[in-house]
C-alpha cells in the first residue's frame, strides 16, 4: 500500500506556517517583544489611528454637506430641512466615534507601555491585554451586525415610505358641513406629499439616490470590517498563549456574546413592535374603514 509523504501534523505544521508567512513581520524597535508580538501590537496601534482619521473624515463631509445645503437652499422656498436632519445624524455620531477612537489612541500608548513592562518582567498577566483585545473585536462584530440590521430596517423602511408617497395626495377624515361641526367633531384634511416632500427634502429623486449609496456604502463597508477583523482575530489568537488558553478564552467570550445577542434580539422585537408593527396594523386598520384614502 502507498503511504502519504505528509502527516496531518505535518500538514497542519505547514499550514501554520504559510499563514505567519502571509504576514508581514515587523521587528520591535526597543528589542522586548518577539517580531509576532510586536507586529500584532503595531497593527494594532495603526487600527485606532485609522478609526480615529475615519470618522474624523465623516464628520468633516457631513458638515461640508450641511454647509452645502445651506448655500444651495439659500435663496429657495425648499429649505432642504429633511436633509439637514439626515445629516445631523452622521455628524452627531462620527463626533461621538472620533472622540472615543481618540481615547483609545491615548488609552493604547499607556496599554502597550504596560504590557512591554510585563512582559519584560515574565508577568503571564500581560497575555491579558490580548484576551480584552480578542473579546472587543468579537462584540464588534456583534454589535456592528445588529447596527445593520436597526438601520437597514428603519432607513430602508424610511426610503421605501418615501418612494411609495412622494407623488401621492392623501385625504384623511371625511367631508363636512359647517351644521356638522356644530353638531359634533369632524377631520378632514389632505396631505400632498409630493408638495410636503420638496419643501423637507428638495429633489426627492436625489434624495432616494442618494440614500441608496449610502445603503450600499454601508454594507461594502461593513463587510470589509468584517473580514479585516477576522485576520485581526486569528493574530490575537496566536499570542493568547497554549491551546487550552485560547480555549478558555473563547468559551468566556462567546457566553459573553450569547448574552448580549439575545438582550439585542429582546430590545430588536420590542422597537419593531412599537415602532413599526402597531403602527403599521393602525394605518391599515384606518384604510380599512376609508378614513384615509387616496385622493381622487
Amino acid at each position: 500500500m502507498f503511504k502519504p509523504k505528509n502527516s496531518d501534523q505535518d500538514l497542519e505544521i505547514k499550514t501554520a506556517q504559510y499563514q505567519i508567512n502571509q504576514t508581514k513581520i515587523h521587528e520591535d524597535p526597543k528589542k522586548q517583544l518577539n517580531p509576532a508580538t510586536y507586529t500584532v501590537i503595531k497593527k494594532e496601534k495603526r487600527m485606532r489611528i485609522f478609526s480615529s482619521i475615519f470618522w474624523g473624515s465623516i464628520l468633516f463631509f457631513s458638515i461640508i454637506g450641511i454647509l452645502f445645503n445651506v448655500f444651495f437652499h439659500l435663496e429657495s422656498e425648499n429649505k432642504g430641512i429633511g436633509f439637514y436632519i439626515l445629516l445631523s445624524i452622521p455628524t452627531i455620531i462620527s463626533f461621538g466615534f472620533m472622540t472615543k477612537s481618540l481615547i483609545r489612541v491615548s488609552g493604547w500608548k499607556k496599554a502597550e507601555a504596560s504590557y512591554r513592562v510585563s512582559y519584560s518582567a515574565g508577568d503571564s498577566v500581560s497575555s491579558s491585554m490580548f484576551a480584552e483585545i480578542y473579546q472587543s473585536l468579537v462584540l464588534k462584530k456583534l454589535r456592528m451586525t445588529w447596527a445593520l440590521i436597526f438601520f437597514l430596517t428603519y432607513f430602508g423602511l424610511f426610503n421605501i415610505i418615501i418612494l411609495a408617497l412622494k407623488d401621492q395626495v392623501i385625504e384623511v377624515g371625511t367631508n363636512f358641513n359647517n351644521a356638522e361641526v356644530a353638531n359634533g367633531f369632524n377631520i378632514h384634511f389632505l396631505i400632498d406629499f409630493k408638495k410636503r416632500f420638496e419643501i423637507t427634502f428638495g429633489n426627492v429623486n436625489v434624495l432616494l439616490i442618494v440614500n441608496a449609496i449610502v445603503i450600499l456604502s454601508f454594507v461594502a463597508i461593513y463587510v470589509l470590517i468584517l473580514l479585516y477583523d477576522k485576520k485581526r482575530i486569528q493574530d490575537i489568537l496566536m499570542n493568547l498563549g497554549s491551546t487550552e488558553n485560547q480555549t478558555a478564552v473563547k468559551n468566556a467570550v462567546e457566553l459573553k456574546r450569547k448574552s448580549e445577542n439575545k438582550a439585542w434580539i429582546r430590545t430588536y422585537i420590542v422597537i419593531f413592535v412599537l415602532v413599526v408593527l402597531i403602527p403599521f396594523v393602525l394605518i391599515l386598520f384606518l384604510i380599512y374603514k376609508k378614513f384615509i384614502r387616496k385622493k381622487t
